[in-house]
């Protein structure tokens, strides 16, 4: 099995990258979407390919997103990139780039695997173009961009959103907002908070139709509101089977060959 770096551009041109581990057949591959804030050596990011290929020889390709990590800077501080300052939009050229390269370069069977907010991005993204997708898997996926700000945010989400929206009124959209320093997500752009709170796009109701073969894993230790759509969704759509991992949190430590 052998890795190396692919960098795709996107219709924005923005270069992307992402690792292939590659059995060199070009037949099936599995393409993974990591969570807020992490990167494509990350999170689960760090244990999926690697079981995957060494026990089932899948090809698979683990992407670094624009919105890699919380935020940095680039071209000598003109550009500020990265989760903080993310849209939806973004995601799907990301995306669309990637899988454009696929298929140039004769991947025949494509899998879309995404963990926590990446499984909603892949989720998002594949809403017009299911067709281009042999199954799907999601991992700890989050329920819409709504709750995911929701879940971090609680109490301080509605003055939150109120600060972003002025800002976006003041011509300002690209100003950080500090959240909560005792969140996974410290601060966001107005933009990407604005974005994200007004997407009426949500798991539990695309997947109730979806017509590929999905498996959704759980753990146990996640928050009951994910794990009762994902249990849910299963007993409504004969496509989708729900794994709850027992003792698994958000990023399966220790839980890796369950997974």
């Amino acid at each position: 099995m052998k890795s190396k770096l692919v960098e795709v551009k996107t219709v924005d041109n923005q270069k992307v990258y992402s690792l292939l581990y590659s059995s060199s057949k070009k037949e099936r591959i599995v393409v993974l979407v990591h969570g807020a804030c992490m990167n494509y050596m990350t999170g689960i990011s760090q244990f999926i390919p690697q079981l995957s290929t060494s026990f089932y020889n899948y090809d698979f390709l683990s992407i670094n997103t624009r919105a890699h990590d919380i935020g940095y800077i680039v071209n000598n501080y003109k550009e500020k990139q990265g989760w903080a300052w993310q849209t939806l939009e973004k995601n799907k050229y990301d995306l669309s780039a990637v899988f454009a390269y696929l298929h140039e370069v004769g991947y025949s069977e494509i899998i879309l695997c995404g963990h926590s907010w990446g499984g909603l991005i892949c989720l998002d993204y594949i809403k017009n173009c299911i067709d281009e997708i042999n199954g799907l898997i999601l991992v700890s996926p989050t329920i819409s961009y709504r709750f995911l700000l929701e879940v971090n945010y609680r109490d301080n989400i509605g003055d939150i959103v109120d600060r972003a929206r002025k800002l976006i009124k003041e011509k300002r959209p690209n100003d950080i907002i500090p959240t909560d320093p005792k969140a996974p997500l410290p601060f966001m752009s107005a933009k990407t908070i604005v974005d994200f709170y007004d997407s009426p796009f949500e798991a539990q109701q695309f997947l109730k139709n979806v017509n590929c073969k999905t498996d959704i894993i759980i753990g146990s230790l996640e928050h009951k509101k994910l794990i009762e759509a994902a249990l849910n969704i299963e007993k409504l759509n004969c496509y989708v089977k729900t794994h709850i991992i027992s003792g698994a949190n958000h990023f399966y430590y220790n839980h890796e060959l369950d997974v």
